[in-house]
């Protein structure tokens, strides 16, 4: 539940990050066919940090429409530093694309408190 996880726990506590980078996450407690009912409450709080979504295109357990949903939320509550990056051709194991690319840790580290 990593993705989920960083989904739920930045959108519940955002002062305690300086961005979030949710990996092929859900956005329901109860599995990918699930949609929380806090989802958009997360999103205005989401909007006030960085955020950097990543899933994969035909990842069948973690559809890929679950994070492009949740940035459209954010965006829709004033956030300007969300953004997605689809792999088309990954599934559920798109993460690998995440952790061997350069530009996301100079993102991620990049990122401050404001």
């Amino acid at each position: 539940m990593g993705g989920y996880g960083s989904w739920m726990w930045a959108g519940t506590n955002p002062e305690h990050f300086a961005a979030a980078a949710p990996v092929v996450g859900g956005i329901g407690e109860h599995g990918p066919k699930h949609v929380s009912p806090h989802i958009e409450a997360w999103a205005n709080k989401l909007a006030k940090i960085p955020v950097w979504a990543f899933a994969g295109g035909q990842d069948g357990v973690v559809p890929a429409e679950r994070s492009e949903r949740m940035i459209d939320l954010i965006e829709k509550a004033g956030g300007t530093q969300a953004k997605i990056t689809v792999f088309p051709e990954a599934g559920h194991n798109a993460g690998k694309n995440v952790f061997d690319n350069k530009k996301f840790y100079d993102w991620l580290f990049g990122q401050r408190e404001e």
